[in-house]
């Protein structure tokens, strides 16, 4: 499983530093491989709040190319926020919208204002 990390976009080398320093001093692989502002890692982040340039870390479900289907399912009530990382013309509404309906099934239902679930999209 990967777990992506949202780094502060004004210091990208201390971020990826901190976030290095923490994995050594929690004893755990501090491979790290980084696309513009989002860190990947391995292993499961313990005690996140002693990150002082991650803005977000979550879990990695999928990884595809924006033509492609999602093949996930969300339960419950769900969100999906998307953000643009770098210099990039994607309009954030229409992922969000689309890949909304693309997660939407009969068990389940977009509620932007109290989701059980959120699903971030991180266009590149």
């Amino acid at each position: 499983m990967s777990y992506l990390y949202k780094l502060a976009g004004e210091k990208l080398e201390m971020a990826e530093a901190d976030l290095r320093g923490f994995l050594r001093s929690q004893e755990l692989d501090d491979k790290i491989v980084r696309n513009k502002r989002i860190a990947e890692t391995e292993v499961e982040p313990l005690q996140i709040r002693r990150l002082a340039y991650t803005h977000e870390v979550c879990e990695k479900i999928v990884e595809k190319e924006l033509d492609e289907d999602i093949d996930h399912e969300a339960e419950g009530h769900y969100a999906v926020r998307a953000v643009k990382i770098g210099d990039t013309d994607h309009d954030t509404q229409e992922w969000e919208r689309r890949i909304g309906r693309e997660l939407e099934n009969d068990e389940n239902e977009v509620d932007l204002d109290h989701p059980e679930n959120e699903f971030r999209v991180y266009l590149f």
